[in-house]
């Protein structure tokens, strides 16, 4: 009886795929930008009727218990391990914690229904709903607490490590999930604390629902700033821009970087025929750059976005750039106490979107470092990026490799040379794939691994008698 429902299930996304907004559902935005565009977009989708000339639809307030019956509907997809086995069924919840790209990648599965929390000890036992826009954000209310847009199904026990933190880039994740989504303390200057990293492939997808949350509640931003301490950094109050600037500006790169999928706007019309209301940034994307892009004074066109990751005896800073013109340099500052910085290197401009500056601290263990980049134009003008910040322990593990995830492609710094040290790579088995002799008084080896499916690998390094050993992803 399951298969048959599920079947039906697959014949309704397959309907949901192709399917687009209403004729005429977002003539309201015609010709608007900016602050007006994001209101009119608010007055379409949110639960009142008529609140423009022309409106006809009114969002409804579900219940909180009715999402699991929709996610059997619009958030599955076909079965990865046992598929075809008697007594699996054909599709399975598609959680963007564990899933993994690329044919039979995933850690585990979810049957509909039967896997649903429940209570868990251990990841891959049970997935619940998980409130991407965090719920104590706005203090559990109605009708945010159950609006199945933002409420996606996830594995029980990473959406309990996610807890409350907002979404960010992890610089040294202190918990990985299976698929390589991480938790750790944001690499992002001008983004403090822990933040919680989903793999490339859903990112887009968490900030168009980002987006859509300070849209469709744009009227309710000023008391939700008050709930939350994550949220009070991530909202700034009012209407419009919304979302504070450094934030607004890792969203908006994320929602260039990772385009709309299938997967998107096939939940975006399941949303329509369960709540009567849709995303307007899966269907339009370009509201996106319309409401918040350079043109209506959010996004500055110049933007710089610094981060940064402790690698045994290196920081590596890396630094995005936007529409870079009329630049000679950019200049890394370095500082002890965030208030007094001094030049430490300079890179030159060369028209590229990213920028790379890896610093030696050798002699600073147990120290927090402060670093800013100023960008110096033809003219001599300058300007400053935000300030990222890393603490660099007392004692280190003395290996470590990045970039990490990485198509193959990796840097394995050691922290002291050795005479005689061997690398070795191994599945999670142990079943050994690759080996490599590391030359003597070297502590940086490359280490290329872009033939081996995507997966997570462990690399032992044996030298002076003793291990080390890191985990990696490769992401082809």
């Amino acid at each position: 009886m399951k298969k048959i429902i599920l079947s039906s299930c697959l014949a309704f996304t397959m309907i949901a795929a192709v399917a687009q907004a209403p004729t005429g559902y977002y003539n309201h935005a015609a010709g608007k930008t900016c602050a007006e565009l994001k209101t009119a977009l608010k007055n379409i989708i949110d639960d009142e009727i008529n609140s423009f000339t022309g409106d006809t639809y009114k969002s409804v307030t579900k219940d909180y218990k009715d999402l699991p019956a929709q996610y059997v509907l619009t958030d599955i997809k076909l079965r990865e391990l046992n598929a075809g086995q008697p007594g699996y069924s054909q599709y399975v919840i598609w959680d963007i914690y564990s899933d993994k790209p690329g044919p039979n990648n995933d850690p585990y599965n979810f049957t509909p229904g039967t896997n649903a929390c429940g209570s868990y000890g251990k990841e891959g036992d049970c997935y619940n709903r998980e409130h991407t826009f965090p719920a104590s954000w706005f203090n559990d209310q109605s009708p945010m607490y159950s609006d199945y847009i933002h409420i996606l199904p996830t594995d029980g026990s990473v959406n309990g490590i996610r807890s409350n933190f907002r979404y960010g880039k992890v610089g040294t994740a202190t918990k990985t999930s299976l698929n390589g989504s991480k938790l750790g303390p944001s690499s992002v200057a001008g983004i403090s604390g822990t933040v919680f990293e989903p793999i490339d492939e859903y990112k887009g997808d968490v900030a168009r629902i980002y987006f859509y949350m300070v849209t469709r509640y744009e009227d309710k931003l000023a008391t939700f700033k008050g709930y939350n301490t994550d949220g009070a950094l991530t909202l700034t109050g009012n209407k419009f821009p919304a979302i504070e600037k450094e934030y607004l500006a890792l969203m908006y790169q994320w929602h260039l970087a990772d385009p709309v999928s299938d997967k998107e706007r096939t939940r975006n019309n399941g949303t329509f025929s369960f709540q009567n209301n849709r995303n307007p940034f899966v269907d339009n994307p370009e509201y996106v750059n319309l409401i918040w892009g350079a043109g209506c004074a959010s996004l500055p066109v110049d933007f710089v976005q610094l981060s940064g990751s402790l690698h045994n005896n290196v920081i590596a800073l890396t630094w995005d750039v936007k529409n870079e013109q009329q630049l000679k340099s950019y200049v890394v500052e370095r500082s002890f106490n965030g208030e007094t910085f001094h030049a430490i290197g300079e890179v030159a401009a060369r028209g590229a979107h990213q920028y790379n500056y890896n610093d030696d601290i050798k002699q600073l263990d147990g120290r927090r470092i402060y670093y800013r980049i100023k960008k110096v134009d033809i003219d001599g003008a300058i300007g400053y990026s935000a300030i990222f910040s890393v603490h660099v322990p007392l004692t280190r593990s003395g290996l470590s490799v990045y970039p990490n995830p990485s198509n193959g492609q990796f840097t394995l710094a050691l922290e002291t040379a050795a005479k005689n040290a061997k690398l070795v790579v191994s599945d999670l088995k142990g079943a050994i794939i690759h080996t490599q002799v590391i030359p003597a008084n070297q502590t940086q080896v490359q280490l290329n691994l872009n033939k081996l499916a995507s997966g997570t690998y462990l690399v032992k390094v044996f030298k002076d008698g003793e291990s080390i050993q890191t985990k990696i992803q490769v992401i082809n």
